[in-house]
């Protein structure tokens, strides 16, 4: 009987290899710093979701362990990760693909984003591009690099019985609204959300009703997020 090979790529791609994989590199390499311990609470940063300002203008930096899922924290330090206040905020899923696409198409800030960009998306036209990665099942290593990866994989697990690995979603669209709740709650003083790192989309770039509703499908437990932000159930 033939059998045929995993999809490699798809496995790499799936929640469940992602949270195990950064699970045991938390407990190798611990991502909590100072500034975590010293404000009680942990920020997971999803890429394209704003999360440099966050990083700038509540603790001072933006050298943060990159994008650290929860899965990591809680391996690193579980007693730590149970007491702190734990957030990161979220992003429209459409939104955050046509900023991860032009971000990577405008070469990244690294070789390997550049490289990436080159390999994973010849395409000028992002409409084609969407179609193009449909048509020949290139969706599933797209969704292994950071910045298309879905949202949902960086807070997977579960906390105070829910279904998310953290306390608090904000939103990026509301990132002033986020700060003040989180300030508020760690007893810090509120501060002015400040942008960093934004990426500058030339104003045609954009996609179409057709094509928003194939990144919807694919992004659909992203969509789910989304909406449970917008609900401020969080």
């Amino acid at each position: 009987m033939n059998v045929s090979p995993p999809n490699m790529d798809r496995l790499r791609a799936s929640e469940p290899v992602f949270r195990a994989r950064w699970m045991l590199r938390g407990k190798r390499h611990s991502p909590l710093q100072d500034f975590h311990y010293a404000t009680n609470s942990i920020f997971v940063h999803i890429p394209k979701c704003g999360g440099m300002s966050v990083l700038r203008n509540l603790y001072g930096t933006q050298k943060q362990h990159g994008h650290t899922p929860a899965a990591a924290y809680r391996s690193a330090d579980p007693a730590f990760y149970k007491s702190a206040f734990v957030f990161t905020f979220v992003r429209d899923p459409i939104a955050r693909f046509v900023s991860a696409y032009t971000f990577l198409k405008q070469g990244g800030v690294n070789d390997q984003d550049r490289e990436f960009g080159q390999r994973a998306l010849p395409w000028d036209n992002m409409d084609e591009a969407v179609i193009e990665l449909g048509n020949h099942k290139k969706w599933d290593t797209l969704l292994r690099w950071k910045h298309f990866r879905p949202q949902y994989h960086f807070v997977s697990g579960h906390r105070a019985g829910g279904k998310y690995g953290v306390d608090f979603i904000g939103r990026q669209d509301q990132m002033q609204d986020g700060l003040d709740y989180i300030c508020d709650r760690l007893g810090h003083p509120r501060l002015v959300a400040k942008s960093v790192n934004v990426t500058k989309r030339p104003a045609d770039v954009a996609l179409s009703a057709e094509t928003q509703a194939i990144v919807a499908e694919k992004y659909a437990a992203d969509m789910e997020l989304w909406d449970l932000a917008k609900s401020g159930a969080f």
